[in-house]
């Protein structure tokens, strides 16, 4: 074999050395997304994580199994079940048959149906927003299993002061990194802002520190609807119950820094003079906000339960604002997300 031929024969050899890796590659790929993407769930061969379980098949109002992403697995709990003894914490059972989004798997030598696609249900409260009519929006965000529901999320409202807050935890959060400095003036003025949402107090931290760097804080987290163009928490400044929830996640785990800017963040929150959302339970950071005069009425909360969670409520309602019934119209709202919350997602 001449000295050309070798060379051709080597060439040929690596190409198809690399062909057959690539190869292999591709089906390891194929197979990894085809146990990722099963039925969204997590799956180590053929066993799955599973959460609480059923006795019967079907009965979707005991079962719920889910998974989410970084390998924190949320269990919604089941509050019909008889024994609260066999409610099981998520662990990798054996899967042994598939039935649509249901999955029977053995745990402990017993076998169980599983439904992968159970959520719980908010039709009480719906129904309850629905009689409020379309000018009435609100975001329910569990924290501890990332378990999400808005209704009417997305609509545009006039903001009032709910913007207030926002602005404080960007503030305080400016002071982290050193980009500013807060003078104990300045912490006074926040506190009224926060605790009194006096606007004369925000209005001189607006003008102080102005609006741009805030509006450039807000795209950073993905928000743009909030984003004020002038230094007025009021008209110009619109806000929705999902951006609104999402700011207040990231307010919820500024809080768990437990810096000293975060605990004073916190307790002017708590201490808020003016609260809506409220509970006889638990500890409530809320920042509300209203003008009555165009029927607006607000809150956002961030609950201190067992296993915490935010609440949005968003009103241009003639039915609360301006009436002097919002009160009681928001302790309604706020005892049935409380007891939702505790029939779900606290075991006590």
């Amino acid at each position: 074999m001449d000295l050309q031929t070798k060379r051709r024969y080597k060439t040929w050899k690596r190409w198809k050395i690399g062909s057959l890796i690539a190869i292999f590659l591709l089906l390891v790929v194929v197979a990894a997304m085809h146990f990722l993407n099963r039925r969204g769930t997590n799956h180590e061969g053929d066993r799955v994580v599973i959460g609480a379980v059923s006795k019967n098949f079907p009965d979707p109002a005991i079962a719920f199994l889910s998974s989410a992403v970084g390998g924190n697995f949320p269990v919604f709990l089941a509050p019909y079940a008889e024994e609260w003894e066999e409610i099981l914490f998520p662990q990798y059972a054996e899967v042994l048959n598939e039935r649509g989004n249901w999955l029977e798997v053995s745990i402990d030598g017993r076998n169980w149906w599983v439904d992968t696609a159970f959520v719980p249900s908010l039709d009480e409260i719906t129904e309850v927003f629905l009689a409020m009519g379309d000018h009435t929006s609100f975001y329910f965000h569990n924290i501890e299993t990332g378990f999400r529901y808005g209704f009417n999320s997305d609509r545009p409202y006039v903001g009032a002061s709910v913007g207030k807050v926002f602005y404080a935890h960007f503030l305080y959060a400016q002071d982290e990194l050193g980009i500013i400095t807060l003078t104990e003036q300045e912490r006074l003025w926040v506190e009224y802002t926060l605790r009194m949402s006096l606007d004369e107090f925000s209005h001189n931290l607006t003008e102080h520190f102005g609006v741009v760097a805030y509006n450039d804080w807000l795209g950073e987290q993905g928000i743009y609807t909030l984003q004020t163009p002038h230094r007025h928490f009021g008209q110009p400044t619109n806000l929705t119950a999902s951006e609104a929830a999402t700011l207040m996640y990231n307010i919820y785990h500024y809080f768990l820094t437990e810096t000293a800017n975060a605990v004073e963040f916190r307790e002017n929150m708590v201490n808020n003079q003016t609260p809506f959302i409220v509970s006889d339970h638990y500890e409530v950071a809320s920042k509300t906000g209203w003008i009555f005069v165009w029927e607006l009425v607000h809150d956002v909360a961030i609950v201190e339960a067992p296993s915490p969670y935010i609440l949005v409520i968003l009103t241009e309602n003639s039915r609360l604002g301006g009436t002097g019934d919002h009160l009681h119209y928001f302790e309604q709202f706020s005892a049935l997300f409380e007891a939702f919350n505790r029939t779900w997602f606290v075991m006590e």
